[in-house]
């Protein structure tokens, strides 16, 4: 049988309780370190793979990922720095997993238009080449949260730290990471319902002396 990537169903709930299950070996972005998370978080959609994604980006901090999972599952309560934080974080229980959602925080907490927000994005991706321009914007941003949205100074300074500052070390735009999680559900779809199929092609995708020809 042809199968062909329009055919698979995204809603599939038999390939959702697969992944929810660990049984994540051979999936795209899904093994290894994620694996935990996919059991914690059990996804039953396309936006919650994404978020899983999301989560083992080098942006998302160890405090925010285990935030999030307790969050997801009803253990914690969702609270936001500041109120106006609620429109770019509400689907991610108020945790900044996206790209998009700084550049929400800029417009909502600091007043800025969206060309402003793009280049508080794109400053975030200097990892440490031009201080001197992260500092000006970092006081523009206190400064813009403060007039706008009457924040005190240490409640603005704690968004630029916490929810500003760690995109710099990799986040996902989130056109991105939904784009890797549809290739994710793919894999997982072809490992629950052609197991030996997607294990072979698996395996003779490897190195045969590779480690991961080994695992698999």
């Amino acid at each position: 049988k042809m199968i062909k990537v329009e055919d698979i169903d995204l809603k599939d709930s038999k390939t959702y309780e697969m992944i929810g299950k660990g049984r994540t070996c051979g999936m795209f972005q899904l093994e290894s370190s994620l694996t935990p998370f996919c059991i914690r978080i059990k996804p039953k959609n396309i936006e919650e793979i994404s978020a899983i994604n999301a989560l083992g980006r080098p942006s998302c901090l160890p405090a925010q990922r285990k935030a999030y999972m307790r969050r997801k599952v009803g253990l914690d309560p969702v609270t936001y720095r500041h109120p106006k934080l609620k429109r770019a974080l509400e689907k991610t229980y108020g945790i900044s997993l996206y790209e998009e959602s700084m550049m929400i925080i800029a417009q909502d907490c600091a007043g800025w238009d969206l060309n402003q927000a793009d280049a508080l994005r794109k400053i975030t991706k200097l990892k440490g080449k031009d201080p001197g321009l992260v500092m000006r914007t970092e006081a523009s941003f206190l400064k813009d949260c403060m007039e706008h949205s009457k924040m005190t100074y240490k409640v603005a300074k704690e968004i630029w730290d916490k929810e500003i500052i760690p995109f710099g070390s990799y986040g996902f735009n989130k056109s991105h990471s939904v784009s890797y999680s549809h290739i994710s559900f793919y894999t997982a779809w072809l490992k629950c319902h052609y197991p030996a199929e997607f294990m072979c092609s698996l395996i003779n995708s490897e190195d045969p002396n590779s480690d991961k020809t080994q695992e698999y």
